[in-house]
């Protein structure tokens, strides 16, 4: 095996292209950016993020009204606990003894 490439003092094997790819992905962010190449600039891409949080949190929300929406219909579809040949809370079942003189 031949004698193994030096690199420059401080600096770590790979870092020279690890930098090169980092210049090409700024470059192209950039070239996104100026409108020379498809794609989301920067302000668009927080934009989409930022309106996708919103649709994930609205869609948390519907599926909690849907849920308490079926919650409540099936017990409006239940009969009441209150028998309907019961007497009226406050009032008294038994004739007034002053209606029968």
């Amino acid at each position: 095996m031949g004698p193994q490439p030096r690199s420059a003092p401080g600096r770590r094997p790979g870092a020279t292209s690890d930098e090169a790819a980092e210049i090409k992905r700024l470059e192209a962010k950039a070239q996104v950016g100026a409108g020379r190449r498809p794609g989301a600039t920067s302000d668009e891409a927080a934009e989409i993020k930022r309106l996708e949080a919103k649709n994930a949190g609205l869609r948390r929300a519907n599926e909690i009204l849907k849920a308490a929406s079926a919650f409540f219909a099936a017990e409006a579809d239940q009969p009441s606990r209150r028998s309907y040949g019961s007497p009226t809370p406050g009032r008294c079942s038994e004739p007034s003894r002053s209606a029968k003189s």
